[in-house]
């Protein structure tokens, strides 16, 4: 497998670049040339929102971006249909579409460390979605369309401002086996009332 840093070097032998780190935004528009990537990294700095449409290969599996300033995600940069792992973790997402019947191979989904106060629309429909990483954002309430994940296996919660889940209805999703909670508003008896239904522990003291 070729890992490469410099697109510069690895657009000498576009079919061997497995793995891509980008840092420029300029260098968007030659994403399309690696036709065998499976594992694109882009870390840019100054980006704020996808403004154009860009054509990644038909071979993309894992899509990492990390943009600080990056406040806007549109369904022009998430048509694909293959990506089985979208990271946008520590980014500024406070607007979120996507396009469901283009990311129908998604299993991972992570956006912690982000700005959002709700769930996109539709997130509800991904057919293989298993781990969701929603830590570190503005969530004041249990978003209810994940309960009709009936895949998710592992669902990531803490660091938001939920003072209440739905603990019998957690419960039915039958295939979870992690669910991590930790610094929410949940009160003391609610708590207690996570622990008993779901056998959570509380990190808290």
């Amino acid at each position: 497998m070729h890992s490469f840093k410099d697109i510069s070097l690895a657009k000498k032998n576009p079919l061997k670049v497995h793995t891509l780190k980008i840092n420029r935004i300029k260098d968007l528009e030659e994403i399309k040339f690696f036709i065998n990537m499976h594992t694109l990294y882009l870390q840019l700095k100054d980006l704020t929102h996808f403004s154009q449409k860009i054509e990644f290969p038909d071979s993309l599996r894992n899509l990492y971006i990390k943009a600080p300033k990056l406040e806007i995600i549109t369904q022009e940069m998430t048509t694909l249909a293959g990506l089985e792992t979208l990271g946008l973790a520590g980014c500024n997402i406070k607007s979120f579409e996507l396009d469901i019947k283009r990311l129908c191979s998604l299993s991972t989904l992570l956006l912690n460390k982000n700005n959002l106060s709700d769930l996109p629309n539709g997130i509800e429909y991904f057919p293989n979605l298993k781990t969701l990483n929603l830590t570190g954002n503005q969530l004041t309430t249990f978003p209810k369309r994940l309960l009709m994940l009936d895949k998710l296996k592992n669902l990531y919660l803490d660091d938001n401002n939920l003072k209440e889940i739905p603990t019998y209805q957690i419960k039915t999703l039958m295939n979870l086996d992690l669910i991590s909670l930790d610094k929410n508003k949940f009160s003391h008896e609610h708590k207690k009332e996570i622990t008993a239904m779901l056998n959570y522990v509380f990190d808290e003291i």
